[in-house]
Parts: C-alpha cells; sequence; structure tokens
C-alpha cells in the first residue's frame, strides 16, 4: 500500500542523483550513502513495495548529470540531489520542464539554499561556508602558518564561494593565500590533480574546501600532503579515514539519513519545513602521522584514529 496520505493514483515516484559512480564495493562511501537514502525513505513509510525508487549515477560526466537531470525532472514526484553539482543540475531541468515540476530535495550541499538558489531546493545545508573559520583556527592552532595553500573545485559555485570566504579571512589575519583549482575538467583523476598538488603542497599549511570532485580524488591529495609532511584541514571525516590529518564538517551520513523527513513533507504532510542546518559537526583527527597534533584539539575530538589506513582505502570515491 502507498504511504498513508499520499494522494497519487500510483506509487509515488523518487528520484535520485548522484554525480559519481554507483557503487561495486560495500565499503565505498557511495554505498554508505545509497543505504542512507533508502533508510530515511523508510523512516517515513517509502519502502520498495510502495514507492519506486530511481536512482542514477552520472558517472562523472557532465552531459550524463544533465541527461539524469532531465529525466528525473520529467518523471519524479520529487527529486533527491545527494551533492552540490546534482543540486545544479536538477534544479535547472526543474526550472527547464513545461507544466507541472517536482520539487528538488538536496541533501549534501553547500550554502545553496541560502544564497542563489533560495526557494528553488528544500532540505539540507552542510554549512561548508560557515565552518571555513573555525577549520582555520584549527589549523592554525596546529601550526601557525603564513603561507597557506587553498584546494577547490572551480567548476562548483558552493567551492568557489568557501574559497573566497577563505581567501578574505585568511588576509584579514595578515597571511598569504596561494589558490589551486583541483582540476579544469569535471571527471577529473588522481592524475590529473598530480600538477596541483605538487604546487598546492609547496606551502606550509592547506586548507581544502568541500566538494564532490574535490572527495573524488581525497586519496591522492591525502597521499601528496602527508608525503610533504605539512598540515592541512579537510572538510569531513572521510579524508581522515583515508590518512588525512584531521577535518572539521558535517556527517554526511547523517544530512542523507534526513532526507525522508523532507520527501514526506513535500509529497504528504505539507508543513513546509524549513531548510536545515547539521545538528552535529564533526572533529576527526588522526594521530599516528609525523604531525602532532596539540591536546587542546585532541579534547574535542569526536572522532580519533591511529590505525594504518588500508590499502587501497575502502572510501576512495564520494
Amino acid at each position: 500500500m502507498p504511504r498513508a496520505g499520499w494522494k497519487g493514483t500510483s506509487n509515488p515516484k523518487v528520484a535520485y542523483l548522484h554525480v559519481g559512480k554507483a557503487p561495486d564495493n560495500p565499503q565505498y562511501s557511495t554505498e554508505q550513502l545509497q543505504y542512507d537514502f533508502d533508510q530515511g525513505l523508510r523512516d517515513f513509510g517509502y519502502f520498495q513495495a510502495n514507492t519506486a525508487s530511481f536512482i542514477m549515477y552520472a558517472d562523472w560526466n557532465q552531459a550524463k548529470l544533465n541527461d539524469n537531470a532531465t529525466l528525473a525532472a520529467a518523471n519524479g514526484d520529487v527529486v533527491v540531489a545527494a551533492d552540490s553539482l546534482s543540486l545544479e543540475a536538477a534544479v535547472a531541468a526543474v526550472a527547464a520542464k513545461a507544466g507541472k515540476k517536482p520539487p528538488v530535495v538536496m541533501a549534501i550541499c553547500g550554502d545553496l539554499a541560502e544564497t542563489w538558489h533560495a526557494g528553488k531546493a528544500h532540505g539540507h545545508t552542510n554549512n561548508a561556508l560557515k565552518h571555513i573559520q573555525k577549520r582555520l583556527d584549527l589549523l592554525n592552532t596546529i601550526k601557525s602558518a603564513t603561507e597557506i595553500a587553498i584546494i577547490y573545485n572551480q567548476s562548483d559555485t558552493s567551492s568557489d564561494m568557501q574559497r573566497k570566504d577563505a581567501e578574505s579571512r585568511i588576509k584579514k589575519a595578515k597571511k598569504n593565500y596561494h589558490s589551486y583549482p583541483i582540476s579544469p575538467t569535471f571527471n577529473a583523476t588522481d592524475d590529473d590533480v598530480r600538477e596541483t598538488l605538487e604546487k598546492a603542497t609547496k606551502q606550509e599549511a592547506i586548507i581544502v574546501m568541500a566538494d564532490p570532485l574535490v572527495s573524488r580524488c581525497r586519496v591522492a591529495i591525502v597521499q601528496a600532503v602527508n608525503a610533504a609532511g605539512i598540515p592541512a584541514i579537510y572538510p569531513h571525516k572521510d579524508f581522515v579515514i583515508d590518512g588525512g590529518l584531521i577535518s572539521y564538517g558535517a556527517n554526511r551520513y547523517k544530512l542523507m539519513r534526513g532526507v525522508g523527513a523532507f520527501v514526506d513533507d513535500l509529497l504528504v504532510t505539507k508543513k513546509g519545513l524549513a531548510n536545515k542546518q547539521p545538528s552535529y559537526v564533526e572533529l576527526a583527527v588522526r594521530t599516528n602521522l609525523d604531525i602532532k597534533i596539540p591536546d587542546t584539539i585532541i579534547s574535542q575530538a569526536t572522532d580519533i584514529y591511529s590505525n594504518t589506513v588500508p590499502s587501497p582505502p575502502g572510501s576512495r570515491f564520494l
């Protein structure tokens, strides 16, 4: 039976867009994200028997992402965007659709709901922009660097907003910033980012901006930074799981789990839920690297890692 209160003539159709590749390993983070998406729907009574879920991965291909978004807008009763790049594609596809337009739910995105996507999407912001100062403070506590590299994705509006904010704050602190876009290509690989990493790791410290493409290349980033022996702070703990020093940011999986409330509100309850900020922020640290993390930071940590990182790391792709 359909979810109680659903007034459609057939089971509700929920489209799920992800910019990356479909998971083929239960340890990959895409597998966990899709699991939490499914669980979030189940929390509100949406099961395989009463809901049609369309799971679409773009394989890091812009044209395929746009095509998937168009299909989602044409066939879905609601469209869930798993990342900021999928959100951009979904909002554009829905705007271009004639007739009834399905609502868009954002799962793990930057501060787009509060800026240029205002009123066009519902769901969670990961507050990446608002975490910049805290992340810079943590980095400064580890090392009082004057030359700071910023790694970001120039093709992602949210990531570029974070970059500009970090530059402003570093300049205000009378330090020097050096900004490096991760790659000019949408489907960058580890090999594509090596030149960027060679430049970035010549600085004294690094702050890495939140972005799907950056997350995809996080193993290459972490390995290059660790080899250079400099401190870097990352946007979420998957970087630390894969060997990074420290991260500060929202739990992506909890944000994805919360998507069900917005889907249910848009399809059934119609309460008009306001966009949400994360209620829980994680500070993850790794203590088995050569760089010492001060006790003042370790005492605040929500997650502490000292294990040897598997090779290859299980969460290689977003």
